[in-house]
C-alpha cells in the first residue's frame, strides 16, 4: 500500500546536519510516509550517516550519485519520480521541522482538495541550530497580514500569484512546503532546467497556478541560514539577479501592465543597490535585451514615480500594500 506522503531528502555535504534532520522526520506525529534519501556525491561523511538509516522500514530508497549533478532540481525530479505518495515534502537536509509539521500540513490539504500546496511559517536558525537574529523575519515581510487573528488562509491562485509571487519567492523554503504530486506536469522541470538558484520560485508558481494555496502562519519549519548554504552563496555573489528577472518574465505576462512595469522596475532598483559595477553591467545588458529599451526605461521611470507617491496616493502599488489587501475570500481552514 502506497504511503500518503513521500519525503525527499536531497543532500550534498551536509553530514553535520543529517542525523538531526532525519530524526526530526522520524519523530513526526504523522507516520504514513516514506523517506527517499538522495546524496549528490558528497565528499564528507554523508554516505556513512545515510547508511545508518537506509534499512529503516520507512526508508524506501537510498541513492548515492557517483558524480555530482551540479543541479539541485535534478535531485528533486529524481525523488519525485520515485515517490509513491499523494503528497510530496522536499525536506532539505540542513533544515528541521517541529514534530507536528506533517500532521498539520497534510490535514489542511486533505480537508481542501482544491488546494495544490500548503506551506507554513518558519523560525530561522543558524549553523548550530540557535535562533538567527541577523536576518529579518521572512514571515512578517512576506506573508498575508490582512487578519492578524487568523492563523490559516486558503487563497485563490491568481490572487496569491498577483499579490505575492510577483514580488519575491514568498514560498522561500522548500522544507516548509507540502504539495500534491498530481499537481505536477512533466514540463515543470523543463521550465526550470536553466535555473540554478531561483527555479523553485517558478516551480511553486506553476503548481499554484492550477489550484489554491494554503498558508499556515504557525512556525512549523526550522529554516537554517549559514554561510555555506546555497541561498547565502547566491545572495552574496549576486547570482540571483538575472534569474529573478527570468522568473518575472515567466510570471508577469498575465499581470496588469502597470504592475508588470513596477515589478520589473523594482528588480532593477534592487540590483542597482545591491550589486557591484561588474555584476550590474551584466544585469543591465540582460535587462534591456529581454525587455527592450523602451519598456525597460518605462519600468524604471514608473517604479520611481510610484515609489515617490507611495504614501500619498491610495492606488500606488507595493509589496507592503499587497500584504494588507484582503482577497475575495480568506478564512481559517
Amino acid at each position: 500500500m502506497a504511503p500518503l506522503v513521500s519525503i525527499i531528502i536531497p543532500n550534498y555535504n551536509y553530514a553535520r546536519y543529517l542525523n538531526e534532520r532525519i530524526n526530526s522526520i522520524l519523530d513526526q506525529t504523522f507516520s504514513d510516509f516514506e523517506i527517499i534519501l538522495l546524496d549528490d556525491a558528497s565528499t564528507d561523511n554523508s554516505v556513512e550517516i545515510l547508511d545508518k538509516y537506509k534499512n529503516n522500514p520507512l526508508v524506501s530508497h537510498c541513492i548515492v550519485n557517483k558524480e555530482n549533478s551540479g543541479y539541485v532540481f535534478r535531485q528533486w525530479e529524481k525523488g519525485i519520480n520515485l515517490a509513491r505518495g499523494k503528497y510530496i515534502w522536499i525536506a532539505e537536509s540542513d533544515d528541521l521541522a517541529t514534530p507536528d509539521f506533517l500532521e498539520k500540513t497534510v490535514w489542511a490539504l486533505e480537508r481542501h482538495p482544491e488546494a495544490n500546496l500548503c506551506f507554513c511559517g518558519s523560525d530561522l536558525i543558524d549553523s548550530i541550530g540557535g535562533p538567527d537574529i541577523s536576518h529579518y523575519d521572512y514571515d512578517k515581510k512576506m506573508l498575508p497580514d490582512f487578519d492578524p487573528s487568523c492563523r490559516t488562509y486558503l487563497l485563490e491562485s491568481k490572487f496569491f500569484i498577483n499579490h505575492y509571487m510577483v514580488w519575491t519567492n514568498t514560498i522561500y523554503n522548500a522544507s516548509g512546503t507540502v504539495f500534491r504530486k498530481d499537481a505536477l506536469h512533466q514540463d515543470y522541470f523543463k521550465a526550470i532546467e536553466s535555473f540554478r538558484y531561483c527555479g523553485d520560485w517558478l516551480f511553486w508558481t506553476k503548481i499554484i497556478n492550477t489550484g489554491k494555496v494554503i498558508i499556515l502562519k504557525n512556525k512549523l519549519n526550522r529554516f537554517r541560514l549559514h554561510n555555506e548554504s546555497t541561498t547565502a552563496k547566491a545572495f552574496d555573489s549576486g547570482a540571483t539577479a538575472i534569474e529573478t528577472l527570468n522568473v518575472l518574465l515567466n510570471i508577469l505576462p498575465e499581470v496588469s501592465r502597470p504592475r508588470q512595469l513596477i515589478c520589473y522596475g523594482t528588480v532593477h532598483r534592487n540590483s542597482r543597490r545591491t550589486f557591484e559595477k561588474a555584476v550590474l553591467k551584466s544585469f543591465n545588458q540582460y535587462y534591456f535585451k529581454h525587455l527592450g529599451i523602451f519598456k525597460g526605461f518605462c519600468a524604471i521611470i514608473l517604479e520611481r514615480i510610484n515609489k515617490s507617491l507611495l504614501h500619498i496616493l491610495p492606488f500606488t502599488i507595493s509589496q507592503d500594500k499587497d500584504i494588507h489587501i484582503k482577497p475575495g475570500a480568506s478564512y481559517e481552514v
